[in-house]
């Protein structure tokens, strides 16, 4: 949607002809877009002789003024693992004025039932880095939600299962995981938001 002129033409803007989910954007102050989602990679686990489950990765595709949408790009892949436990949903992106940009997302642990928190960074120019977990890979982790400041520090916060009980951890610029609610109960339904300047709520 461009002000004064309207909406344009609606485009397809995923990675292929499977099943595409979840999808979430956000913009720079330049109105350059950023868009992820979670898409199937049309593989099936055949290791038992009955297809099991299809795997979902996480793409994303960016939009800048003038040009349109750049094509579909893998943020992070499985390609070679076989099982279907390590699929990805839940994205979230968040865009710096600058243009940097994090996505994160839920993964299913591959060596128990469970699932990780993993991110990745977006640098004008550079393209996505190499992804990165941010839970310890221990226990069930998912529902995250990202924010960056006017300067591209980011603010990573997910609900992650500590004994009996569900806490909120969080991490900052992709660093070590932080608890930061120890309650009995167990939260959900998690959000996050940071000013210019990266002070956090």
């Amino acid at each position: 949607y461009t002000p004064g002129t309207g909406w344009g033409v609606a485009t397809i803007i995923d990675g292929g002809a499977f099943d595409a989910r979840d999808p979430q954007i956000a913009l720079d102050a330049n109105g350059n877009a950023i868009a992820v989602w979670a898409q199937s990679d049309g593989v099936f686990d055949f290791s038992t002789g009955t297809p099991i489950a299809i795997r979902y990765n996480i793409l994303s595709n960016r939009y800048l003024p003038g040009t349109g949408w750049t094509g579909a790009t893998l943020v992070e892949s499985l390609d070679g693992d076989s099982l279907s436990t390590r699929s990805a949903s839940q994205p979230q992106i968040a865009v710096a004025p600058n243009g940097q940009a994090i996505a994160v997302w839920t993964q299913g642990n591959v060596s128990n039932s469970g699932a990780d928190v993993w991110a990745n960074t977006y640098v004008p120019g550079g393209g996505w880095a190499t992804a990165g977990m941010l839970s310890n890979g221990i226990h069930s982790a998912g529902g995250p939600a990202v924010a960056i400041d006017a300067t591209g520090n980011t603010m990573s916060v997910w609900s992650q299962v500590v004994g009996t009980h569900i806490n909120l951890f969080a991490s900052r610029n992709a660093g070590a995981a932080v608890q930061i609610e120890t309650g009995t109960g167990n939260p959900s339904s998690t959000q996050v938001a940071s000013n210019a300047s990266g002070e956090t709520f």
